[in-house]
């Protein structure tokens, strides 16, 4: 499922319905500094996964303490900082925006109920664009113990199992994007390392015989 969807294309649609939510402009934001830094890397392909799910709940926003959260990230990265509530507490970091009619409530119930569920497979699908960047096919797992049971999670989902079987443990995806969360770092660890050129005991580099 494709997600490159701009924001900017996606705000006209509130044109004729409701203004967009708090937590849309923020992720909106940080979409327009990652395009124009060029990078097309998890963390912009996460935003858009994000966007694209929440344009479609436009009766929910963030609450206020989970909005500054979100928004005042220190790693700059807003889409993560949701990602990681969204495991972590669940629905609870939203609330309805005022005025809304006992209907538009229960549609916007049901919405986020569906939201929720998706957000499974945003999750697999952070991770997994994180592992398409790994220097080597087995740089997370080696690194990553727990990486072992996503790939069995990423299996079933593969197989179109239903999604509420998938992450009964979310203390396993807590883990991993922890452990996530300064891949680079992480990346160097799998990079070939230089060659150590042996010396004899003097501390020079001996000779090759020439044939």
């Amino acid at each position: 499922m494709k997600y490159i969807i701009s924001f900017a294309l996606l705000l006209s649609s509130f044109c004729a319905t409701a203004a967009p939510s708090e937590v849309l402009r923020c992720l909106g934001a940080e979409e327009q500094r990652l395009h124009k830094a060029k990078s097309q890397g998890p963390e912009f392909q996460l935003n858009q996964q994000l966007i694209s799910e929440l344009i479609q709940v436009e009766s929910i926003d963030l609450s206020p303490t989970y909005l500054s959260l979100v928004c005042n990230y220190k790693e700059n990265y807003p889409s993560k900082k949701l990602l990681y509530l969204l495991l972590d507490k669940g629905n609870k970091i939203f609330e309805f925006k005022h005025g809304l009619s006992a209907s538009d409530i229960s549609v916007g119930e049901s919405m986020l109920e569906d939201f929720m569920k998706d957000t499974q497979g945003i999750v697999m699908s952070y991770i997994a664009s994180i592992q398409q960047e790994a220097p080597t096919a087995d740089c997370l797992k080696k690194n990553i113990p727990e990486m072992e049971l996503f790939y069995i999670d990423m299996k079933y989902l593969e197989e179109e199992i239903e999604t509420k079987y998938l992450f009964k443990d979310k203390g396993l995806a807590e883990k991993i994007l922890n452990k996530l969360s300064n891949y680079p770092k992480l990346f160097k660890k799998c990079m070939p390392q230089p060659e150590i050129k042996k010396t004899d005991k003097s501390g020079s580099t001996p000779n090759r015989k020439k044939s």
